[in-house]
């Protein structure tokens, strides 16, 4: 919270060390990442004795908190060995007639939207195999040309390329770039309108756009487009591109 101008409270100065156990099998090698909060230590007020060094080994200290993340895991195995075995490459999972949903706003083409979508999370939750097989069908097969219906700009913006970017930012790995960016190159031209706000659907077939049928006098929606920012954003930091800006 700001301190006003007019207290006599001292500012002070607190550093945060985080320590990450990955940096180095040694621990009193390992090097700290550094966050300073407040005036930096040529202030006068700057203590050296305010540090709060945190050191963690990815393990929750909690037996509860190990508890919840263990079921979530669970729920996430679960959910994902059911997609995976009944409808593996479909966009979603009918979990009643176990049966894959390709009828949804992406149409009738299989895109793999579950894949995509969970690539981040599988990485996180260290599901190492299934995150492989995710990968591979997402490099393979993955593609966005076969699509002959209008789709839907946020939707696949929010779940396509930001998945591809999520999985790239945690491996580092360059093809989920180029896929990011050639799902992102089918969208742009939702942004020829009279006032470059997109339309909210387009055909990366023919590249028309237009705007839902229920929406007042064919308007675009704030909350929709308003968000397009972040992945672009950060697909033209990645890619030296500036179009996405």
């Amino acid at each position: 919270m700001p301190i006003p101008e007019n207290s006599n409270q001292e500012a002070t100065s607190l550093t945060i060390k985080i320590r990450s156990p990955y940096t180095a099998k040694d621990q009193d090698n390992a090097k700290d990442s550094e966050i300073s909060i407040g005036n930096d230590k040529s202030h006068d007020n700057y203590d050296e004795t305010n540090i709060l060094v945190i050191t963690s080994d990815g393990e929750d200290k909690e037996n509860d908190i190990r508890k919840k993340r263990d079921t979530v895991k669970q729920m996430m195995a679960h959910a994902w060995k059911n997609y995976e075995k009944y409808a593996f490459g479909g966009n979603e999972l009918n979990p009643l007639s176990m049966e894959p949903n390709n009828k949804d706003i992406f149409g009738k083409t299989q895109l793999g939207l579950t894949i995509v979508d969970a690539l981040d999370t599988l990485y996180i939750m260290g599901f190492t195999e299934e995150f492989k097989r995710a990968q591979e069908w997402t490099l393979k097969k993955l593609n966005f040309r076969t699509v002959e219906n209008y789709i839907p700009v946020f939707e696949t913006n929010i779940r396509f390329v930001g998945g591809l970017l999520s999985a790239y930012a945690l491996t580092g790995n360059c093809k989920f770039i180029q896929k990011a960016e050639e799902i992102a190159q089918l969208l742009l031209p939702a942004f020829n309108t009279p006032t470059g706000i997109p339309n909210g659907l387009i055909n990366p077939k023919t590249g028309r756009g237009r705007n839902y049928d229920w929406t007042i006098d064919d308007s675009a929606i704030l909350a929709e487009f308003g968000t397009l920012h972040l992945e672009f954003k950060y697909l033209s930091d990645i890619t030296g591109n500036p179009k996405y800006r």
